[in-house]
């Protein structure tokens, strides 16, 4: 019996060595297990259900957890409502708080991040003045108060198609990567105030019930707001967008605030909405505002830079719309606005004495893919200057970066015509003495834009001299001149300081009055003084006192 004990004691040794170990971590994981379960309750509690998925790099789809469908949290229906609160969708926002924050938790996070998807989030999500290493993923649910303010992150945040009842604060927040609140209903106030987002800050589809504030905000590359619905004042002064900004079909129940907005490339605009004040005072477009199809009542590019086109209207798309029940001010404001190229249609531009143009340049007309017959050259001068007349204030700057754009597009004439255009609405502007003046200015010299007018003023008055000198004078009959020559005498007597002829000169010296009678004399001496006067005129014109700028 000895011998048989001795081998039984020795291969039981043998088994109990390995097990022993692997019991203790076995104990040791339930333990853990067990403290998880009271940390975040029992195992079918939804917090459980949300750690057990983000540890596993998945998805928390708390519609596996509820097992129903997935619920829209925008939905405002009595039978929506009531499956937003059943207990297996709550989700304490203190425990994703901690599992974002909290180092011995946050290190059992994969490199996935936490990503929840409809979810009813109770509680303040109040994460400031965090660090995250890992991206955050909120989609389909529903959320109160979300403080994200000075949380530095360095990678994508993400809360889409969801619905933020409370306050959304992320004042200085930075984001390396994207900042993503596509679809999300915001409730209450938004705050983006010097937050600085590297890459894109994307609010497609978005709804704002209230006030957004993102002064001094800086977006790294695009901007988009492409149907978001601002139903109150979005506040932007002072944003720089490395990129784009698109925020085609956007509607603006509130006044649009971007003053001195800064955009790298193009601001893709159409479609937009808004019956309030969009305001781009000193703004800077790196390449094209695009307003095509949009319906505005108040437009202000006051001061403003678009190195590219302004496009209010483009072939084959709707052009702008002015409304005229805007509330406020109504009209577009284009006071020292300087664009590259003017991409426009004869409806395009709101009525008289709401259109404001003092100090507007512009370098030509069509963009891109636009030949110079897209409609600007055929309406004619009457056309763009009663264009320049919905401006009820004159400034010569219209019609002198009208001239000037048409003039390099090759249309000589329109542009003199142009030009001409500006001196007759000047002129109605004039003072007394000033009007006076401006009309031989205009007669005589044509504003200095037509200065060859003098010339038949010159021939019409040699004309009527020589007339005179052949019917009446007693030294052209006796000496037989005939018609030509007192044609050249009078000119002779016109031009001023010139000496055509001596015999000209000589004929008109005549102290004891054999050739001319005293009348006579008279006549051709006013016809010297209109001489003077005329040339008075054309230097006037030539010299540049009325000339073509």
């Amino acid at each position: 019996m000895a011998p048989s004990v001795s081998r039984f004691s020795a291969l039981l040794n043998r088994l109990c060595v390995p097990v022993i170990p692997a019991a203790l971590v076995a104990l040791l994981a339930n333990a853990e297990s067990a403290m998880a379960r009271s940390r975040y309750g029992s195992p079918e509690a939804a917090e459980d259900f949300a750690w057990a998925r983000i540890k596993e790099g998945k998805a928390a789809d708390f519609k596996d957890l509820c097992d129903s469908p997935a619920l829209d949290p925008r939905a405002n229906d009595e039978d929506s409502e009531n499956k937003w609160h059943d207990d297996c969708r709550q989700l304490s926002a203190r425990f994703l708080v901690n599992v974002i924050t909290k180092k011995r938790l946050g290190d059992q996070v994969s490199f996935a991040g936490v990503r929840i998807i409809g979810a009813r989030i109770v509680g303040d999500f109040d994460i400031q003045n965090a660090k995250l290493e890992r991206a955050i993923f909120i989609a389909g649910s529903r959320i109160e108060n979300v403080k994200l303010e000075s949380v530095q992150t360095n990678s994508d945040f993400e809360l889409i198609r969801s619905r933020v009842s409370g306050i959304f604060v992320a004042k200085q927040f930075h984001g390396e990567l994207s900042l993503n609140l596509r679809g999300t209903e915001f409730q209450r106030e938004v705050n983006l105030e010097n937050a600085k987002v590297d890459v894109n800050l994307d609010m497609d589809d978005t709804v704002f019930d209230r006030e957004v504030k993102a002064d001094q905000m800086q977006v790294g590359s695009s901007f988009l707001m492409n149907n978001a619905k601002f139903k109150k004042e979005l506040i932007l002064p002072k944003v720089r967008v490395n990129g784009q900004v698109a925020a085609a079909k956007a509607e603006f129940g509130g006044r649009l605030d971007a003053q001195s907005l800064q955009v790298g490339t193009s601001a893709y605009m159409p479609s937009i909405a808004s019956e309030s004040e969009v305001n781009l005072v000193f703004a800077s477009i790196g390449t094209n505002l695009d307003l095509r199809n949009a319906k505005l009542a108040h437009l202000n590019l006051s001061g403003a830079t678009i190195s590219g086109d302004l496009r209010l209207a483009v072939q084959s798309y709707r052009n702008l719309v002015w409304c005229t029940r805007g509330r406020g001010t109504r009209g577009l404001y284009l006071r020292n606005t300087r664009i590259g190229n003017l991409m426009d249609a004869e409806d395009v531009w709101p009525e008289k004495g709401d259109l404001h143009l003092d100090g507007f340049a512009l370098s030509r007309f069509g963009g891109f893919g636009e030949n110079e017959d897209s409609g600007a050259f055929k309406r004619g001068v009457k056309w763009w200057d009663d264009w320049a007349r919905r401006d009820p204030n004159y400034s010569p700057s219209p019609y002198q970066q009208l001239a000037a754009a048409f003039a390099a597009s090759g249309h000589v004439e329109m542009a003199d015509q142009l030009r001409y255009a500006r001196y007759e609405r000047e002129q109605e502007n004039l003072g007394f003495m000033a009007w006076i003046w401006s009309w031989p200015l205009k007669w005589i010299a044509g504003f200095g834009i037509y200065p060859h007018r003098v010339l038949y003023w010159i021939a019409v008055i040699s004309l009527g001299g020589a007339a005179y000198l052949w019917a009446y004078s007693k030294g052209v009959r006796d000496a037989g001149h005939g018609v030509i020559w007192c044609f050249g005498a009078s000119l002779s007597k016109l031009l001023p300081v010139i000496d055509i002829n001596k015999e000209f000169k000589d004929f008109f010296d005549d102290p004891t009055r054999e050739k001319l009678t005293e009348f006579q004399t008279f006549v051709f001496s006013l016809i010297g003084l209109l001489g003077w006067f005329l040339a008075a005129i054309l230097v006037a014109a030539v010299s540049g006192i009325t000339g073509k700028s």
